[in-house]
């Protein structure tokens, strides 16, 4: 059993230990502002919560 988890961790920390992250770091007046930048991200988070928000809604006023 050891022995299976091992073998099983093994491609795991062997894909972490290659994998490397470059960041490249700007100067603040270069990069653009947080709602720039996250600005799909933040509609899609939206229109999922008012679906979210509804669907509960629904199913709570004729099913609950």
């Amino acid at each position: 059993m050891t022995v299976l988890t091992l073998f099983m961790i093994y491609p795991v920390v062997k894909y972490q230990m290659n994998n490397k992250v470059i960041v490249i770091s700007k100067d603040k007046e270069l990069r653009p502002s947080f709602l720039v930048r996250k600005k799909d991200e933040l509609i899609v988070a939206l229109v999922a919560a008012f679906v979210g928000a509804l669907i509960s809604f629904v199913l709570l006023k004729y099913f609950g």
